[in-house]
């Protein structure tokens, strides 16, 4: 809390909602998925055909990515297992980016990379993020301690 006026700490708040819109982006983006999951695997296998993938790579990758993509999304609104599920996502990130790099789509690779580093800061930046659920979240020892 800010002695001043009262509220909370803006680098928490910051945090809090950088991590809770990537949450809602990934949440909701594999629900979307989910309603239509053998749409979006014929979809996404269709789409790597031209390129060097494997389709027996390619077919149990687009199985998962919805369900990745609720988890992920829950335990970042969440806050649970915050440092954990952010490094994972930040590797879900990375995975999206490398098929779009076979595709050659330059928005979405500049998208998928945007969404990677401001994962990466606010897992960098994770010690002042206080809108979290101690579940699986420890604070480290030299972690900055906000004062009123």
């Amino acid at each position: 809390m800010d002695a001043k006026c009262g509220c909370c700490d803006a680098r928490a708040c910051g945090l809090a909602l950088g991590r809770w819109v990537i949450g809602v982006v990934l949440l909701f983006a594999g629900i979307g998925k989910l309603g239509n999951l053998s749409g979006f695997v014929g979809y996404l296998t269709s789409q790597f055909e031209k390129t060097w993938l494997p389709k027996a790579l390619l077919v149990p990758y687009a199985h998962a990515v919805p369900f990745v993509e609720i988890i992920l999304g829950a335990l970042l609104i969440l806050g649970i297992a915050r440092n954990a599920v952010l490094f994972i996502a930040g590797i879900f990130f990375i995975t999206l980016t490398f098929g779009q790099i076979l595709l050659s789509q330059p928005q979405v690779i500049f998208q998928n990379m945007i969404y990677t580093v401001v994962t990466g800061v606010i897992l960098f930046a994770g010690d002042y993020d206080r809108c979290v659920l101690p579940i699986g979240n420890r604070r480290s020892a030299t972690a900055p301690v906000l004062q009123p």
